[in-house]
Formats: C-alpha cells, structure tokens, sequence
C-alpha cells in the first residue's frame, strides 16, 4: 500500500472513530436528556438542548407546555424559533473547557429573554445556559424558567395571602396560632385590641405572658395538650379580662395543624365574643327564678329550693319550715301615702328579713307585699312558731321615711313537714291557707288547721289532674276567627288550651289557671299550645289555607324560658313560611319586665321563623324608645280600649294613631256589639275577633267556616 493510500485509509478510519463517537455522543445526550427531564419535570423549568450551530437537538416535555411545539417539531430548528433574535454562541475556549452564551442581536448578552409560542405569544423567561463537552464539540442545555408564570403565582399567594390576612383582621373575632412551645406566631388585630398589647409584642409570648398567670395558665395548659399530640379539636369557654378590665366569655375552638411527618406543628385558634349573649341568657335565667325589686327568689326559685331541703329532710328524718308573710296594710298605706313609699316599704323589709333569718336559710318574694321563708332544720311547729313571730317583729318595726315613721303589719302563717304536707306544693298550699286563716282570724301568727284540709285538698286535687290531663291530651285546642274589617274575611285566629275539665265540674273553680302557675305547669301548657297551632298549620297548608295567621298568647313564664329559642326551632314547620303563619303575642307589661332582654327574646322568635306581635297595645307601659326597635308588625289593641268602644274614644285614637305611625296592623278582641264593629272599621282597625263575629271553635269547625263563603262571614 502505498503512502498516498495508507493516508488516506488513516483519514477513513479517523472519520469512522469519529463518526462512532459522535453515535456515542448522541445516545448519551439523550440519556443525559432523559434523566435530567426525569428530575426536572416536577420543577418549574423547560430543558433544551442546543449544539454550536444553535440548533435544538433535543427538548423535555415541559417546553412543549411552555411553547407549545412537540420535541418533533423543535429538532434541528433554531434557537431562534422560541427565542427571536437570540442565538447561541458557544465553542471550547483555550483551556479546553466548554463555553455558552445566549446572544442577542446586537451582540449583548443576557440571562432574560422574550420567548414566543407557536400561537404567537410573547411571554419572558430566565434563561441560565450549562455547556457541557461530547465527543470534540459542545452541547449547552438551556435551564428555562417561566418568570411571568413565577410571578403570577407569587402574585396570586400574595394577593390569596393579603384577602386571609384582610378576612382575618376584619373578622370580630380573635384568630390567633402557637407554635408548640405554646408561643404565639400569629395573631389578629381583634385578638392583640383585647389582649391590650401590639401584634409585635404579642409574637414569641404565651397567654400567661401576657395576660396573667391567673387568667393566662390554663389556656396555656390546653395548648400545650395540643401541641403534645394529646387531641386534634378543642371548644371551650374561656373567661379572663380584656384590656380595659372588663370580664369578657369567649366561646373558643382549637384545633391543630400538622407537619408532613404528622407532628403537631401549630396549635390554631379562633375566638367569638359570647359575653352578650351569656349575658342575656343569665338575665333571662334570673327573670325566670328572681324578683326585679328585691332581688330575691321568686315563687319558681322558692318551690326548687323547698324541694331540695324535704328531700334532704327525708334522709335524715327531719323537719323542715315555710313561713307565709304579708305586709297585710299596703294597700292602706299605698292610698294615704307618697308615690314610692310602699315600693321602699317592701325593698326595706326584704333587707330586714333576710338579716332575720339564717345563712342556709332562703327568703322569697311571692307578690306585692308577699314573702316566704324556708328554714332547713327545725324541731317542731313551736320551734317555727316563735321565729315567725320574731321575724314578725322585726318587719314590723316602724320604718323611717322622711321625716315620718311608718309601721307595717305583717301577718304570719307557718307550716312545717312532714306535718303539713309531704311535697313542696302540698306544704306551700298548706302555708297559702294558714296565712288566709291568719287574716281572717286577725292574728299575727297562725299554723295549719285542719278546717282547711278541704281547700288543701280541693288545690292537690286539681294539681293532680292538671298533670294528668297534661300527660294524657286532657286539654284541647280551640279557635277564634280573626276577621279583615274591611270585608269581614277570615284572615286568622286566636289559639288557646281548654282544659274540658275546668268546665265540666264547678269545684275546679276559675282558679285552675293560678294553680297551675303555681305547680310549674304554664310552660308546659305554653308548650303544648306552640305545638298544637303547628300541626294546625300544616293541616291548614294541606288543604289550602296557607295565608292563615294564628296567634298564641304567650305567658312571662314562657317567654322569658331560657330554652324558648331551642324550643321553637324543635317544634317550627318544616317550611319558613309556615312557621311565620304563627303569632307569639306578648304583652307590653311582660316587655317593660326588662325591654332589653325582651328586644333579644325577640329577634330569638324571629330567627327561629316565627312572627312576635304585641298585646295590650295603647293600654300597657311600653315606651316609644323600645316600640321602635322591636321586630312586630301586628299589635293587638288592650281590652280596656275596646270593651266599651265610642267613636270619640281619645284613648282608642291615640293607639291607632301610634299603631299607623310605626307601621302595625292592629287588632281588637271581644267585640260585642255590630255598632261596635262599625266603629272599630271606621276608626282603621285591620282585624277584629269576638262572639258577635264567630264563637270559638275546634280547628275543623274553624277550617269549615274558612271553605264556606271563600271564608267571609256577616256580623
């Protein structure tokens, strides 16, 4: 072989070494491509390949997202097909490493570039160029980086960070976490407003930090439960100082939140302000069992109370007293006297018999000029006798009023168990008849007689029969048709509970409403009718007469129940509407008990989806103050007003008058006469209700007069 053919066999093979390696080079671009798109895929980046002539050779699946071109569709196009005017300079330099740049075409360089998509798109990229040595030439993998994707997203955290921060510094409640070392890490300004400190001073403290020892340790504690893993949820209610001193109830879930090895990492916590809303349930709780005047124990109070000393009676075999005490001449003094002073006279003798009397035991308020006493321990009637008669003496003691001395006369009657009675309404129906025995016979101090065992009896008897009548559907429920004025149209009625028995034998007496009072029963009769004039309703509904309203007056021992809300919402219609057909009428005397709790009771009913309306209008003490603020739209009219009905009624018209200024429907009841009906239509009244328009009757009497005559009726 000669030289010339040896030479050029040599340049043959040489061309073949290299072709290998380049075949080599190439396989490991791809699994070079391969395992970086394998670990850059779930980065945020697009990789590409570019060989010296910036040329794409190679593209991941993220640049097919970021331009939209398939890896096809790039190979052996340039550079700049994404990247117009740019091109890539890059080469081995004189020490043998490999060198990249991204070039523009003015020649400067730069890391940031304007990419376009195949739509056409302009979007900008971060750019960062690794060159990398194959075989005798260089291969630069481009690292890009979506910034306007980066910045979209940083934007959206932020904007989604600035809205929870805005939501949770507008919310009025505290919001707040701890880190598990019981260290605050985020607090609201609700919560720092509060505390009485900044958010910056807040931050790496605890509660106790910050509010106390005492007010601080045990919310410290909890947290701390929390953090060590010891529950996930939390909700309590938590009372300590605000900042300005005032005792504020807070009704405070927690909850954990947990890293990715499942370890508590923040303890979270929101807080809502319920201090009002205890507030009022404390009052209407104290409406319910304590005398506004005196602050002592009403009747309801008193009879819980009797009942825990006999059952304690019982266990050890003891006695146990009532004193029954009346400030028998109030009424003289109130007649001869100043305004007030029988007000001051029975605030005076509270004060005195609670000082007679001792530490176990309990003084109440049962009327005007009425108390009860329960002494826990005693050893005979004799023993009560003569501290009925001390207590006698001491409010008996003249009382300085001014200038004057005035004198009460109290009289007493005194009964004690197991003697006079086995339970709490048998003994405070045995002392009710010693004290009517003390007036009658004009003595200051009486015990139980036996000539009252009848009326003792005759009280048991219907206390007795009340409940069974209760428990086996003894009462029914009766209707009396309200009528539109203005074309004699049932419009709605007046719901009440009969209890057929009162009527069928003259010895239950009319008292029967009283002792049921006193034996606790108004509510359950409250009960009884709200649940009757909803299944009313629905029958109503059923057949068509779902523009019906019916009314149920509502007694102060209902009203101010401290479980009415609940109670309405267990026996409400399953339709808003429905429960709206239903009237509670309350009276202006029971609003005026307390105005503020009965604003709240109020909106209660309404929220419940029940309609509140007034009772005695024009004839009660309500103020204007309060008319105005609460939530009715119907009024009826006070008895007194429409008993005896003129047309130049000054009384009447100034009610009406009221009634149209603050947007009310007005009704009037027992409306005697058809003159009287006339007048009533005259003078504006909406509806009106009375035994010359329709008698009372049962709801399929009261539904047939509705289907009859499209429900108009002739006075």
């Amino acid at each position: 072989m000669s030289e010339d053919e040896q030479k050029s066999e040599d340049e043959q093979n040489a061309r073949n070494d290299h072709a290998a390696a380049q075949r080599l080079t190439v396989q490991d671009l791809y699994r070079a491509l391969h395992m970086v798109s394998h670990v850059m895929d779930p980065l945020p980046l697009a990789v590409v390949g570019v060989d010296q002539e910036s040329r794409i050779i190679l593209s991941n699946n993220r640049t097919t997202r970021f331009f939209g071109f398939r890896p096809a569709e790039l190979y052996q196009k340039q550079l700049n097909r994404i990247f117009p005017g740019v091109r890539l300079d890059s080469g081995i330099d004189g020490t043998g490493k490999p060198f990249a740049k991204m070039m523009r075409s003015d020649g400067t360089m730069t890391e940031h570039q304007e990419g376009r998509n195949r739509d056409g798109e302009s979007r900008n990229f971060q750019v960062i160029a690794y060159p990398r040595l194959f075989g005798d030439g260089v291969v630069t993998f481009l690292a890009i980086r979506d910034v306007g994707e980066e910045k979209r997203t940083r934007d959206a955290l932020k904007e989604r960070d600035d809205v929870l921060r805005s939501v949770i510094a507008g919310l009025p409640a505290m919001v707040s976490a701890k880190d598990r070392h019981g260290r605050y890490v985020v607090m609201n300004e609700y919560q720092a407003d509060a505390f009485g400190v900044s958010i910056s001073q807040a931050i790496g403290k605890t509660t106790s930090d910050l509010l106390g020892e005492e007010a601080g340790a045990e919310i410290d504690q909890i947290d701390m439960k929390l953090a060590a893993g010891k529950g996930l949820t939390f909700s309590t209610e938590e009372r300590y100082p605000d900042a300005s001193g005032r005792q504020r109830i807070w009704q405070t879930t927690k909850s954990t939140l947990q890293d990715r090895d499942g370890a508590v990492d923040k303890v979270f916590s929101v807080s809502i302000d319920i201090s009002e809303k205890k507030i009022l349930e404390e009052k209407a709780e104290s409406m319910a069992s304590f005398d506004a005047m005196t602050g002592l124990p009403n009747r309801a109070y008193f009879m819980r109370r009797v009942k825990e000393a006999l059952d304690q009676a019982k266990r050890v075999r003891g006695m146990a007293a009532v004193i029954m005490l009346d400030l028998s001449n109030l009424d003289e003094i109130d007649q001869s006297g100043p305004e007030g002073l029988v007000d001051f006279l029975i605030r005076r003798a509270a004060i005195r018999l609670c000082a007679a009397v001792g530490d176990e035991d309990v003084v109440a308020r049962f009327g005007q000029g009425s108390f009860a006493i329960l002494m826990h321990s005693v050893d005979s009637l004799e023993v009560a006798d003569r501290r009925a008669v001390e207590i006698s003496e001491s409010v008996g003691t003249p009382y300085a009023y001014g200038e004057t001395q005035v004198a009460i006369a109290p009289m007493a009657g005194t009964v004690v168990y197991p003697d006079d009675g086995l339970d709490s309404r048998d003994l405070l129906d045995a002392a009710d008849q010693a004290i009517r025995r003390a007036k009658a016979a004009s003595r200051n101090v009486t015990p139980f007689s036996d000539s009252l065992a009848a009326e003792r009896s005759r009280r048991k008897d219907i206390r007795a029969s009340l409940r069974k009548a209760l428990e086996q559907d003894g009462f029914r429920t009766v209707l009396t048709p309200q009528v539109s004025l203005s074309d004699m149209t049932i419009r709605g009625a007046e719901t009440a509970q009969i209890w057929d028995a009162a009527r069928q034998d003259l010895s239950i007496g009319s008292d029967y409403l009283a002792i049921a009072d006193e034996a606790g029963l108004t509510e359950e009769i409250g009960e009884k009718a709200l649940r009757a004039a909803a299944g009313v309703v629905i029958s109503l509904k059923k057949a068509g007469h779902d523009h019906i309203t019916l009314s149920i007056p509502v007694e102060p021992a209902l009203f101010h129940l401290p479980s009415l809300a609940d109670l309405l919402t267990e026996i409400a219609p399953t339709g808003r509407r429905e429960a709206r057909q239903i009237e509670l009428a309350v009276s202006e005397s029971t609003v005026m008990q307390d105005p503020e709790l009965a604003l709240a009771i109020f909106h209660q009913i309404r929220d419940a989806g029940f309609e509140p309306t007034l009772t005695d209008f024009g004839a009660g003490p309500l103020s204007l103050q309060y008319l105005s603020l609460l939530p009715v739209r119907k009024a009826t009219l006070g008895k007194a007003l429409t008993e005896k009905i003129k047309s130049a009624d000054r009384g009447l018209k100034a009610a009406l008058l009221l009634a149209r200024e603050f947007g009310l429907k007005t009704v009037a009841t027992n409306v005697q006469s058809g003159e009287g009906l006339r007048i009533l239509a005259d003078m504006g009244v909406d509806l009106a209700q009375g035994p010359m328009i329709a008698k009372a009757g049962s709801p399929e009497v009261f539904r047939n007069l509705i289907s009859e005559n499209g429900g108009q009726l002739t006075a």
